[in-house]
């Protein structure tokens, strides 16, 4: 079965754990995985848990292009002209930090969304750290100009 995605239904690379392999319907993955070995027993004639088998990771079985969404990786165009295959903390943290140019109170928040970018780029290990980092640059001299007139209003007073 082929979707508009273009890939095929079949057993890829579990791209959350590379010891396992996760069904694709053609559209999405579903929750059904499992070992390289049971499948390759299942669909290959004679095979042994002692054969090589190609790498598995986010590759597919049997050579086909494991699926990903529009704009997952960099050399899709989507990917540099709509926020996808990020972390949404990383596209808030790139959101906020544009807004805390102008709206410099916002300083301590875009701080907070950058780190909880960066932790959730780095925890699913894609893209979007850019956006953290300049969330949190961002922030920080604004945070210290917030507290800077904070401190001053309040000695005028």
């Amino acid at each position: 079965m082929t979707t508009s995605t273009g890939v095929q239904a079949g057993w890829y690379g579990d791209p959350a754990n590379p010891a396992e392999l996760r069904f694709w319907d053609g559209i999405a993955w579903t929750g059904h995985t499992a070992s390289v070995e049971a499948i390759n027993a299942a669909t290959t004639p004679g095979f042994s848990p002692s054969m090589p088998f190609g790498p598995v990771g986010r590759q597919p079985l049997y050579g086909r292009p494991a699926p990903q969404p529009a704009g997952a990786h960099p050399d899709d165009v989507v990917h540099w002209l709509i926020p996808t295959g990020r972390p949404w903390q990383t596209i808030v943290a790139g959101y906020v930090g544009i807004v805390t140019l102008v709206a410099w109170f916002l300083g301590p928040v875009s701080i907070g969304v950058g780190v909880a970018g960066l932790r959730a780029a780095k925890r699913t290990g894609s893209h979007g750290r850019g956006r953290a980092v300049f969330a949190i640059v961002v922030g920080v001299p604004a945070t210290l100009g917030a507290i800077i007139v904070a401190v001053a209003a309040f000695r005028s007073s």
